[in-house]
């Protein structure tokens, strides 16, 4: 009962204190326009439009269909000419969209993409301009939290770039100033990290499938080896037949792989290990 009437109490001294700090505008309230509606756009959305330190003025997409279940909660439209006025535009697109985008914004807020490999010069060096890339994996139909997710953030004002902190601050996110050129390389190393180990997960569900085994006895090893990655470094994670030398599986497994880009990729894979720790048998 104690336990109970004391988080109350502490719930609403904190809902009070947040209030008094708005009024004295002690807090700032972003307003921010979302342009995008794909993986990201939508973890965003769920993110913004429950937090009490973002106003989600708008959200844009080429299909209001694909948004309409938001149109309680924000404007929505799917003519980029009709955006509204904010501090901060945020553009969720692919890469080859960018620069086609962003130009047709003519307002004075702050303009970040969030792609990965794409530079700050993408967009026009007339506009105020910055990058917000969340280094996470992202898809439509798994709601994800942003607590402690990096936020690689590049700005050409100090002012633009304390913004993007705010923000990354409101979603409990941790913010790293990484310029473009090193972002570029946080990306092509996530693509292996992330998109290749998954590709990898969906030929080994292939091989399983064929053979009518549950990919369900995967799921111990899959968390062992990130788990171990994460506390002692890929380096010294490496197991298997490639880094022990066994020639005899290694061929066995080859005669057993009949599709030839599986079998092909296996070698490839098989030699770079093969080769990193040849010398440290000797």
């Amino acid at each position: 009962m104690y336990q109970n009437t004391l988080f109350l109490f502490l719930f609403f001294q904190k809902v009070f204190f947040e209030e008094v700090l708005k009024k004295n505008n002690l807090i700032s309230m972003l307003n921010l326009v979302l342009i995008g509606a794909g993986n990201l756009g939508f973890n965003f959305y769920n993110e913004f439009s429950k937090n009490k330190k973002i106003n989600l003025v708008q959200w844009y997409s080429r299909s209001l269909n694909t948004i309409k279940f938001a149109k309680k909660n924000t404007s929505i439209i799917d003519d980029i000419k009709n955006i509204k006025k904010a501090d901060l535009y945020i553009v969720c697109v692919n890469d080859d969209s960018i620069k086609n985008i962003i130009k047709q914004i003519n307002l004075k807020g702050l303009i970040v993409h969030t792609s990965g490999f794409c530079s700050i010069k993408e967009i026009d060096s007339k506009k105020r301009r910055g990058v917000f890339y969340p280094v996470q994996t992202f898809i439509k139909s798994r709601k994800i939290s942003f607590k402690n997710i990096p936020i690689c953030i590049e700005a050409e004002d100090r002012k633009d770039l304390k913004k993007l902190i705010q923000l990354s601050n409101y979603i409990n996110a941790k913010a790293y100033e990484i310029n473009s050129e090193k972002r570029k390389v946080i990306h092509l190393a996530a693509v292996f990290v992330n998109n290749f180990s998954n590709h990898l997960y969906s030929i080994a569900q292939e091989l399983l499938d064929s053979n009518k085994i549950s990919f369900n006895i995967f799921h111990s090893i899959i968390r062992e080896t990130t788990e171990k990655v994460l506390e002692i470094g890929p380096e010294k994670s490496q197991t298997g037949p490639a880094k022990r030398g066994d020639k005899k599986t290694i061929e066995e497994h080859e005669k057993f792989l009949t599709n030839k880009e599986y079998k092909k990729l296996y070698l490839i894979i098989t030699q770079l290990i093969e080769k990193k720790y040849e010398s440290r048998k000797l």
